[in-house]
């Protein structure tokens, strides 16, 4: 893959798909109450997008997917083959 076949555009879409599931790890929310932590009341610090994100987790993951497998046909000088007629 040449990375230098890339676009600008495709470059950030392709670090930021990388980063976005990366910090899906990440804590995203906590739980206060009176300014007390209560995700440190239970043994945790706060939610990330796995715990609290009911369905949007695998939508993100299918477009981080996607937005990966663009870059990588771009890069590898291969396109798919999509005949779409209207």
């Amino acid at each position: 893959m040449d990375v230098n076949r890339l676009g600008i555009g495709e470059k950030i879409a392709a670090v930021s798909g990388v980063l976005l599931f990366i910090f899906m790890f990440f804590d995203w929310y906590t739980i206060s109450v009176g300014g007390q932590n209560v995700g440190d009341l239970v043994g945790g610090g706060g939610l990330s997008a796995w715990d609290t994100l009911s369905f949007i987790p695998i939508v993100l993951v299918v477009a981080i997917i996607s937005v990966l497998a663009l870059a990588y046909f771009k890069g590898s000088g291969t396109e798919p083959n999509m005949n779409v007629t209207v």
